[in-house]
């Protein structure tokens, strides 16, 4: 962890992280317990560790949210993290409530991990029309 990265941290409103980070930021080896020092200490509205096959785990600064991961059957891992980021920050943008921001956050890295690397096309069209375009045309392929 460099210093760097925790002086950002105060301007970040929603930090997803992995599990790691929330206990290395804080010292705290417990996540239960790292998840609330971290949000309180940097200011956050929630926090998010990702939690492997385990799925996610949130703090609101009220209350954990949940959400499991699904059994699937893994063909390809690549972008699944990062599309559940992407999933994070659509449901923020899009006012979801937070129980229907965490399963579909899920449920969209574990779509990513069925898939194969073909699909890779398809996942940007499909990205791409919500997003006002293909990536291709707004130049995030390079």
């Amino acid at each position: 962890m460099t210093p760097g990265l925790l002086r950002l941290l105060p301007f970040v409103d929603y930090p997803v992280t992995s599990k790691e980070f929330p206990v290395d930021a804080t010292g705290e080896k417990n996540l239960l317990k790292a998840l609330p020092q971290l949000q309180r200490k940097y200011g956050s509205r929630a926090v998010c560790a990702t939690i492997g096959v385990d799925g996610a785990l949130a703090w609101d600064g009220t209350r954990f949210w949940y959400a499991p991961s699904y059994k699937v059957r893994v063909v390809d891992t690549t972008g699944a993290g990062d599309l559940f980021h992407a999933a994070f920050s659509y449901g923020i943008l899009h006012h979801w409530d937070r129980p229907r921001r965490h399963k579909q956050l899920v449920k969209s890295g574990r779509l990513r991990a069925q898939s194969g690397p073909q699909s890779r096309a398809i996942l940007q069209v499909t990205i791409g029309a919500r997003c006002g375009g293909h990536p291709a045309e707004k130049g995030w392929l390079e």
